[in-house]
């Protein structure tokens, strides 16, 4: 389970929002009165005609990323939000630089040879369904992938549920047992679900017909004994 380095010096985030009018100065406008440094922030339209999907980089001193999350979600028609990877990401900084070293003479741009190119199929919503028989890193690198867009998905009996990312096992998930795949413990430290390997802990949930909530709310109506992800 890939873990974020503690090194940080902001949080980079991706939030899928509605196409409503005024949304970026309400975004704006909520960063500046709480006092948040932000280092950027910009707009782009998503696959989707109904949303954008808006970049925000964020200083991490001001701004603890847990009430930054509630906050937007407060504000705004949110569909998603997502923490990138700083492991992962492509930050502006590199890019700059390579541009820079191009401009310079210090690099060379190089086409990409034509031979043994291979075509990325699109991820389809089937594909975001999650596998819970899959190892956890398996089931965590699925999920990211598939995040904000088609959005991962499981099932609770006949219901589609929608999942945000997800968290290692808490120190305290030995106390829920062996699980199997898919099967769902509830504990103090968060709601787990069994896979191939170790349990993973649930972030954010969203049921058929309802907005996204922390899965802590959502299991509070499930009966533990019956409560299975397919």
């Amino acid at each position: 389970m890939t873990m974020y380095g503690t090194d940080k010096r902001h949080h980079t985030l991706t939030v899928l929002v509605e196409n409503k009018a005024g949304v970026l100065a309400r975004v704006a406008g909520l960063f500046s009165r709480r006092g948040y440094n932000i280092f950027s922030l910009a707009v782009a339209p998503s696959d989707d005609e109904r949303f954008s999907r808006i970049t925000i980089v964020v200083d991490v001193e001001s701004a603890p990323l847990d009430q930054i999350m509630k906050q937007l979600d407060k504000l705004i028609p949110v569909v998603s939000i997502t923490e990138l990877d700083p492991a992962m990401a492509r930050e502006r900084e590199l890019l700059m630089a390579t541009l820079d070293g191009i401009e310079s003479g210090q690099l060379e741009a190089r086409p990409q040879p034509g031979e043994g190119v291979s075509l990325a199929p699109k991820i389809t919503a089937e594909d975001a369904r999650v596998r819970w028989d899959q190892p956890a890193t398996a089931v965590d690198r699925q999920i990211r992938a598939c995040t904000p867009s088609p959005g991962a998905w499981t099932t609770l009996g006949e219901a589609r549920v929608k999942l945000g990312p997800i968290d290692p096992a808490p120190e305290d998930a030995a106390s829920a047992g062996t699980l199997a795949p898919g099967q769902v413990a509830i504990l103090r430290s968060g709601v787990l679900v069994g896979t191939a390997t170790t349990p993973v802990r649930l972030g954010d949930v969203q049921p058929p017909g309802k907005r996204r909530m922390r899965a802590a709310d959502w299991a509070r109506g499930l009966r533990q004994d019956a409560a299975v992800l397919s």
